[in-house]
C-alpha cells in the first residue's frame, strides 16, 4: 500500500505535467511571433521596402518614363509634330515663293522701264542734234519747242515711251512692296504720268501767233505738276520704313530726286525777283538749259527707281528676315 501512494504522484505532477511540454519549449518561444511571424516574412523584406512603392511603383513605370516625358507633350507634342515645326516652316516657305515671284515681277517691268527710258533718251538727243530741230537753242527755248515742229511726232513717241517706263516701274514698286497700292508714291507718280499724257494732247502754245492759248495754259500747269510729282514719288519709291540697308540704286534714286526738286530753286528765284528787277522770270534766266537739266534729271531718276525695282537686294533682305523669325519660332 505504501509503495503504490509514492509511485503515482511523482509520475503525474513533476515529469509529464506542465513542466516540460508545456507552455516552455514549444508553446511562444520557438515557433511562435519570434521567428516565423513578423521578422523574416513580415513587413521589412517582402512588403513596402522591395515590391512596394519604389521599384514598380512611381518612380519606374509611372509619370517618369511612360508618361508625360517620353510619349508626352514633348516628344510627338508640339515640339516635333506641332506648330515649331510644320507650321512655321511651311509659312516661311510659303514667304521665300512670293519674294521670288516679286523678284521676277520686278525685274520684268523693270526692264521694260530701262528699255522705255533709254528709248527716250535716244530719241531727244536725236532732236537735239539732227535738224529741223537741232536749230532750235537748247539755252533759251524749252523742251516743246520740238512738239511745234515737223518732228512732233519724234516728241510725242518720246514722252509716250517715257510714260509707258514710268507705269513699269510704278506697278513694279508696288508689287516690290516699295510703296503701297494706294499711298504717296502711287499718288504722286499717277500725277506725273497723267501730265505727261496730257503734254501729247495739249501742246505748247505758239507765241510766234499772239497770245496765250487754252491748250498752251493746260501744258503749262501739266508740265509744272509732272515735274513736281517725280522726284517725290522716285524719292518715297526709294524709301523704305524697317530697312537696315539701301542698295545703291535706292541712294542714287533719292539724291537724284532731291538734286530734281533743286532745279526748282532758278526758276523760283526768277519769279519773286521779277517784280524787283522789272524783267520777265522767263528772260531772267537760261529758261531752256534749266528746264533741261530738271527733265535729265529726273529721267535719271527714274532710271535708277527702275534699277531699284528690279534689284535682288529686298529679296535678300527678306531671307534674312525669314530665316531670324524662323529661328525665333523654333527657338
Amino acid at each position: 500500500m505504501s509503495s503504490n501512494t509514492t509511485a503515482r504522484p511523482s509520475a503525474g505532477t513533476a515529469s509529464a505535467g506542465p513542466t516540460t511540454a508545456g507552455p516552455t519549449t514549444a508553446g511562444p518561444t520557438t515557433a511562435g511571433p519570434t521567428t516565423a511571424g513578423p521578422t523574416t516574412a513580415g513587413p521589412t523584406t517582402a512588403g513596402p521596402t522591395t515590391a512596394g512603392p519604389t521599384t514598380a511603383g512611381p518612380t519606374t513605370a509611372g509619370p517618369t518614363t511612360a508618361g508625360p516625358t517620353t510619349a508626352g507633350p514633348t516628344a510627338a507634342g508640339p515640339t516635333t509634330a506641332g506648330p515649331g515645326s510644320a507650321g512655321p516652316d511651311t509659312h516661311l516657305t510659303a514667304q521665300r515663293r512670293g519674294a521670288v515671284s516679286a523678284l521676277t515681277f520686278g525685274r520684268t517691268y523693270g526692264t521694260v522701264g530701262i528699255v522705255g527710258i533709254a528709248a527716250t533718251l535716244v530719241i531727244f538727243a536725236g532732236l537735239h542734234l539732227l535738224p529741223p530741230t537741232s536749230d532750235i537753242s537748247p539755252i533759251r527755248r524749252t523742251i516743246s519747242e520740238y512738239a511745234l515742229t515737223s518732228s512732233a511726232w519724234a516728241f510725242n513717241l518720246a514722252v509716250l515711251c517715257l510714260a509707258v517706263a514710268s507705269v513699269a516701274v510704278l506697278i513694279a514698286a508696288v508689287r516690290r512692296g516699295r510703296v503701297g497700292l494706294v499711298s504717296g508714291g502711287t499718288i504722286a507718280g499717277a500725277l506725273w504720268i497723267a501730265g505727261l499724257l496730257t503734254l501729247i494732247g495739249f501742246p505748247k502754245h505758239n507765241w510766234a501767233q499772239g497770245g496765250p492759248s487754252t491748250s498752251g495754259s493746260i501744258h503749262r500747269v501739266a508740265s509744272l505738276i509732272a515735274f513736281v510729282a517725280l522726284p517725290i514719288a522716285v524719292m518715297l519709291i526709294a524709301r523704305r520704313r524697317g530697312a537696315s540697308t539701301q542698295p545703291a540704286s535706292a541712294r542714287w534714286a533719292h539724291w537724284l530726286g532731291v538734286l530734281s526738286l533743286l532745279w526748282f530753286s532758278p526758276l523760283l528765284f526768277a519769279i519773286i525777283s521779277a517784280p524787283m528787277t522789272g524783267r520777265p522770270w522767263w528772260q531772267a534766266i537760261a529758261l531752256g538749259l534749266v528746264e533741261r537739266g530738271l527733265a535729265l534729271t529726273e529721267v535719271l531718276a527714274l532710271l535708277a527707281a527702275a534699277f531699284l525695282v528690279r534689284s535682288r537686294s529686298d529679296i535678300h533682305r527678306e531671307n534674312r528676315e525669314n530665316r531670324l523669325a524662323g529661328a525665333e519660332v523654333n527657338a
